[in-house]
């Protein structure tokens, strides 16, 4: 038998050691960003291990400002053949590139060393001229045959200045790859041609590639979290349910 105890109004998510997820299965990393420094490295998944910390990265209320290559967490998450990526996030106030997550410019998995991969990245990109808009979505890269690496862009139109929460994931075995913008209810998805599979690297970086790319880049994330599978339409609802409240609480709107 235990104890439960109730301090209503009381937010003890700084100093969270742990977490219960809407959705465990794979899960591999998951992160609440804001209020400390000391939190960046955590890993609140059960028995997976904590994040190297780069830099400093700008850590606010509810969130944390990185810099691509220069202030950003390195995870021990690995590219699996399928795979989920969940972020509350909030988009540039400008129309500038943020990089979320992502490990573009890692060894390629099966390939000589020094041979890198597109990886897998999920970001945000002006449009220009200025119109308050921009692209939010995944890219992921794939190989032709044996050796013709390109990607397959899924992006959706969004404002600047939003905070929402965002998911995308591919699935080997099918060959799809799917976008889906949760705060506005848009997707996208794609499935590779047969001839076609996933390119898969190493480790992800949360706010930065591991290869160069625009350097003064940076990205605003609240909550992340990496499943090694992809999750099913219903399961990534739940997890949307359980983030909404969350945030709902705090007076943050997703």
């Amino acid at each position: 038998m235990g104890i439960r105890i109730v301090v209503k109004g009381a937010d003890f998510s700084e100093r969270a050691v742990s977490y219960i997820p809407a959705v465990e299965d794979g899960l591999e990393y998951l992160n609440f960003f804001g209020g400390s420094a000391d939190n960046l490295r955590r890993n609140l998944a059960k028995g997976k291990p904590d994040a190297l910390l780069v830099g400093a990265p700008v850590v606010k209320a509810h969130s944390a400002v990185f810099t691509n290559l220069v202030n950003y967490l390195k995870t021990a998450v690995d590219h699996t053949p399928s795979m989920s990526i969940v972020l509350v996030l909030k988009t540039p106030a400008t129309e500038d590139d943020a990089m979320y997550v992502s490990n573009f410019g890692s060894q390629r998995k099966g390939a000589p060393a020094g041979t890198t991969t597109l990886g897998t990245t999920t970001w945000f990109r002006g449009l220009g001229p200025v119109d308050g808009k921009g692209k939010l979505g995944q890219i992921v890269s794939y190989v032709e045959g044996a050796t013709n690496p390109a990607v397959e862009p899924l992006e959706i139109d969004v404002p600047t200045n939003t905070i929402r929460m965002m998911a995308s994931s591919f699935h080997t075995p099918t060959r799809q790859a799917k976008f889906v913008d949760k705060t506005a209810g848009y997707s996208d998805s794609r499935t590779l041609p047969v001839d076609r599979t996933f390119d898969l690297g190493q480790t992800f970086n949360i706010g930065s590639t591991v290869g160069p790319y625009a350097p003064s880049t940076t990205a605003e994330i609240y909550f992340a979290a990496l499943y090694s599978r992809q999750l099913s339409d219903a399961e990534l609802d739940a997890v949307y349910q359980s983030l909404k409240a969350y945030y709902t609480h705090r007076g943050i709107v997703i």
